[in-house]
């Protein structure tokens, strides 16, 4: 077991083969190293995750995927009457969308921008959606408990997120059928329990905010298509209902 002064020494070891990859040009793996030191910390700031982020645009989907679980282990669960106040900041990883070139947000929501094809690669990883819902499961059931935070950005954020992934567990293959009919379930359950506390707490304070409305009224009609697609299953052979 390494005592304070070895840890520092491996440390500073660490340091010293990230600055001589860098030295002789070898930055992949300069940045591989600096990824893998900074994921096994508990305590990294939101300024690391997005430089984590940055840094790894050449495996952007991976990076995201990687930053989403460690921000769900070491602050949504470990600081569950914490995480969902305004002083935490993870909404691009948390809830990853697209985010159109014409807004002309700061580069940091670019870096963690995913397209529709993008969203359907990682609904295929299973580790990725399990830990994209409980974000969502466990950001939704603190508002429950402690009341509105009065964050509308995050919150809309979070819309826009599910609507694009619930847009693509949607996408039909090459024969015309859905391949993820239960995920595409889960979310858009997820989605009508978005909208009904949005409803409640968000509805009329915010009916002047455009990321939230517009967030809204597509989230609203996702759902909607859902609800038709379920409704013409054979409900013997694959119930999708809400109930």
């Amino acid at each position: 077991m390494h005592g304070k002064k070895d840890i520092i020494k491996l440390h500073a070891k660490d340091k010293k083969q990230i600055v001589s990859y860098l030295a002789e040009g070898r930055r992949k793996e300069a940045i591989k190293l600096f990824t893998e030191l900074s994921l096994k910390k508990t305590d990294l700031t939101p300024g690391h995750k997005i430089k984590l982020v940055e840094l790894n645009q050449e495996n952007r989907l991976g990076i995201l995927k990687q930053v989403m679980i460690h921000t769900l282990e070491n602050l949504f669960k470990k600081k569950p009457d914490e995480f969902f106040k305004t002083t935490y900041h993870y909404d691009w990883w948390a809830f990853p969308m697209h985010v159109p070139l014409e807004w002309n947000w700061p580069k940091r929501n670019y870096d963690a921008s995913i397209n529709l094809r993008e969203a359907q690669t990682l609904l295929e990883d299973d580790e990725f959606v399990s830990a994209y819902l409980e974000c969502i499961t466990l950001y939704l059931e603190a508002l429950k408990k402690h009341g509105w935070n009065d964050y509308p950005v995050r919150y809309a954020r979070m819309i826009h997120s599910l609507s694009l992934f619930i847009k693509a567990a949607s996408t039909v293959d090459q024969k015309g059928v859905i391949k993820e009919k239960t995920i595409y379930q889960r979310l858009s359950q997820k989605g009508e329990e978005i909208i009904d506390f949005a409803h409640t707490n968000l509805a009329e304070k915010y009916s002047d905010y455009s990321l939230f409305t517009k967030g809204m009224e597509t989230l609203a009609q996702e759902i909607k298509k859902f609800k038709e697609f379920a409704e013409e299953q054979p409900r013997e052979s694959n119930p999708l209902s809400y109930a």
